[in-house]
């Protein structure tokens, strides 16, 4: 057996250990020692593959975050909560500091941090640090609200730090596209096969409902900007890879997240992943854009003909409330409270928090009120006397599902400004690499590009940068393109000179 071979075996039986320890530890039922053992030794062993292995791991320890929104709480002992931090950040804490180990063992770490990138990340942490200084914000508010909004980025210099090929990126984003399509295809089993499939319910007012997917990820908005994410790189796939058969694979891909995406019936999603991809694929290649219109096409045909409830009689249970359209808090028959949400459309919710919104860039526009004030999830877990002061009619509600809206409001114009670059620069840097690439280089490119688009647009509706999911692999994907686009210049190319005889 040759090294490699060897090391390829010793990978795998290092991931099924992993995994056989992950679930020993969830089924043990035990929170005591049993528990505790076993989740150390799930660390270490992701330690240890790390340091062997560190760019397969960084790419699995990154898809631990589709667990941590339902899958977690339901597998975790009842007396264990992983909260807020889910159970991938321990992962990807000893994940990423191994890595970085490594990185700096090989001499990695001078090609993660020349990237552009991290000046802009730099320069929009200090506009924050200020706009709390000024403002006068808490330092532990403030540093939770800078964290929330750019630790995600650490994935994006871990993975740089660690040198990968062209090989090793389109290794990373297959896996996340075949996580993607998981993701579907358990979505749409909630329509074919039972709408409580494994108990993961989709949303629905009446049992004959088509409803809203929620696959095992428990918010269907959360579904849809996951699928609308991915979805670019199936589909410049099936245009730009050689092979029949690969792109086969590709065009299937591209169906089935079509056909989850449009039963997620998730507004937002939509409007973005349509403008991002046309804006995308006319920017790079518009013969993707007509093969997009000729699978969405065939998606709509299938959802229109869909069979539905195969599996068990339809029986669903009441239909819960999403994040975008909250129902009001039960009270007390004999002391009724008033409730500002009562009869309200999400439409309406909207309405209301970008009225408020603007209200608060417009009194604090350079500057902001302050990291972690307005917006975000660390004002939904710490008051924030913001929403006091302006008044909000929905203060219960502390998180805008506006992105931009949340970073205007917090770092004002000035954070909002350089954040927007931070991404621009991404965007152009990814398209003028792409329209010079082929094959697989042209697919990472091209995908990741339009998949940017796709997010700028979406976080008007949501808050993509913030939390675990789709963080992390939004940063990831970025990585990923950015070790194939090393030229950020955003001036005119250089004349290409031909070769002296």
């Amino acid at each position: 057996m040759t090294a490699e071979r060897a090391r390829v075996v010793d990978g795998r039986w290092t991931a099924v250990a992993l995994v056989a320890l992950g679930l020993s530890a969830a089924v043990s039922g035990s929170t005591g020692l049993p528990f505790l053992v076993l989740a150390v030794l799930v660390l270490l062993g992701t330690a240890y593959a790390a340091y062997h292995w560190p760019r397969a791991t960084i790419v699995a320890v990154a898809l631990t975050t589709l667990l941590d929104p339902a899958v977690a709480a339901r597998v975790l002992p009842e007396a264990v909560s992983a909260g807020p931090i889910g159970i991938s950040e321990p992962l990807l804490a000893v994940a990423g500091l191994t890595a970085i180990a490594t990185s700096i063992r090989r001499r990695g770490m001078s090609v993660a941090l020349r990237d552009p990138t991290l000046p802009l990340a730099a320069l929009f942490i200090g506009v924050s640090l200020a706009s709390a200084l000024v403002n006068e914000t808490p330092a532990l508010v403030a540093a939770f609200g800078i964290v929330m909004t750019v630790d995600a980025i650490a994935i994006f210099i871990v993975w740089r730090g660690l040198q990968p090929g062209q090989g090793d990126g389109g290794q990373a984003i297959a896996a996340i596209v075949a996580a993607s399509v998981a993701v579907a295809l358990f979505g749409i089993g909630q329509v074919v096969i039972a709408p409580n499939l494994f108990g993961y319910a989709r949303i629905a007012s009446l049992p004959d409902d088509v409803g809203r997917i929620t696959s095992f990820l428990g918010n269907p908005n959360i579904v849809a900007s996951m699928l609308a994410f991915v979805l670019p790189f199936p589909l410049f796939a099936a245009i730009g890879l050689r092979g029949r058969r690969i792109r086969s694979l590709a065009i299937a891909a591209a169906f089935v997240l079509i056909v989850a995406l449009i039963l997620t019936f998730s507004r937002g999603a939509w409007i973005a992943a349509v403008a991002g991809v046309v804006i995308g694929t006319l920017l790079i290649d518009w013969r993707t854009l007509a093969a997009t219109v000729l699978l969405t096409a065939a998606a709509v045909g299938a959802v229109t003909v869909m069979p539905t409830h195969l599996g068990v009689a339809a029986d669903l249970p009441p239909a819960g409330p999403s994040e975008q359209e909250p129902s009001p808090p039960a009270t007390a028959p004999s002391t009724p409270a008033p409730d500002p949400l009562r009869g309200l459309t999400s439409e309406q919710v909207r309405v209301y928090w970008l009225r408020d919104g603007v209200e608060i860039i417009r009194d604090n526009a350079l500057l902001g009120v302050g990291p972690g004030r307005y917006g975000g999830a660390v004002a939904k877990i710490i008051p924030s006397p913001v929403y006091d002061e302006y008044s909000t009619t929905l203060g219960r509600l502390r998180t805008v599902h506006n992105f931009w809206l949340h970073l205007g409001g917090e770092v004002g114009v000035l954070g909002l400004a350089i954040f927007l670059t931070m991404v621009a620069a991404l965007v152009i840097r990814f398209v003028r690499a792409a329209r010079d690439a082929d094959g697989t280089r042209f697919v990472l490119l091209a995908g990741a590009a339009t998949a940017a688009i796709v997010v700028v647009i979406n976080n008007a509706t949501e808050m993509l940068f913030e939390g675990n999911i789709p963080a992390i692999l939004i940063w990831l994907v970025f990585g990923v393109a950015s070790m194939l686009a090393p030229d950020w210049r955003l001036g005119p190319r250089p004349i290409r000179r031909p070769p002296d005889p």
